[in-house]
């Protein structure tokens, strides 16, 4: 059985995914991740993608912006099936917000605007909201154009990297040469 996270504000029960949950890479205490999902309405929205404000730092973010003079460096992360772009030598910031990805658990019978409805937490970081990786090809799937969400997501981590050692990755797979 799928662990309950919260609720929404809107009342719809949040569970993490049975496969691979993405809070096993993402440090996030329970409370704040409960504190979050209660400041989202739901809206009839099947999927959510929304970065929560805080009047008060709730943690360190590890996407940090990149210059010329940055260490890049290339891995898989646990959980995740292409590599993430990084940066070495440089430390998390602050950060007063949550970035949260829900979608919909699909149930016969469940109406969207119901409170019984679920949401499955896809990811929940400390963060500011940022596009997908340039491999997630199925989120760009889910953008209005596709093609327009995939050249932003590549402007993006172009100049963007998470900090090297934050997060954790298959051993093996870390190279200097951008895989997209």
């Amino acid at each position: 059985m799928a662990k309950v996270l919260g609720a929404l504000g809107s009342g719809q029960v949040v569970i993490d995914r049975e496969d691979g949950s993405h809070l096993a890479t993402h440090p996030l205490p329970e409370a704040t991740l409960a504190e979050a999902l209660a400041l989202v309405d739901a809206g009839g929205r099947g999927f959510i993608r929304e970065e929560v404000k805080f009047d008060r730092v709730i943690g360190l973010s590890s996407c940090v912006s990149t210059g010329t003079g940055d260490v890049i460096r290339y891995a898989t992360r646990v959980n995740r099936s292409f590599a993430s772009r990084f940066v070495v030598g440089r430390s998390e910031v602050e950060c007063r917000s949550v970035v949260l990805i829900l979608a919909l658990k699909k149930e016969e019978g469940v109406e969207v605007l119901s409170g019984e409805a679920k949401y499955v937490l896809i990811t929940a970081y400390v963060g500011e909201l940022a596009p997908p990786e340039p491999w997630d090809e199925c989120a760009f799937g889910l953008a209005t154009d596709p093609l327009a969400a995939a050249s932003q997501s590549k402007q993006f981590w172009d100049c963007h990297a998470l900090v090297w050692g934050s997060q954790p990755v298959i051993e093996g797979t870390a190279t200097d040469i951008c895989p997209w």
